[in-house]
């Protein structure tokens, strides 16, 4: 079951993968957005939805690794088990 389970997880991952290759130009305008900061042209709101933004993506590249990670380590076979 646990080995169906790392299968599910990284299809998961996969589709997380696709999702951000498809969205690499709105990463862009997140990491662009965070150093528009810095220029003081961004009042309060507009600071906190460039932040938003770049901290959606550091979740959805963590999520994406988490599922990789376990979804890899769940589908090996036990140290010294056979099939």
């Amino acid at each position: 079951m646990k080995r169906v389970l790392g299968y599910v997880l990284i299809g998961l991952a996969v589709v997380l993968a696709l999702a951000a290759v498809g969205q690499v130009q709105a990463l862009l305008q997140a990491i662009g957005g965070v150093l528009f900061i810095f220029s003081g042209r961004l009042d309060a709101a507009g600071a906190g939805r460039a932040m938003g933004h770049l901290f959606y993506w550091f979740l959805h590249f963590g999520l994406l690794y988490w599922l990789w990670h376990h979804g890899r380590q769940w589908t090996k076979a036990p140290v010294g088990k056979t099939e």
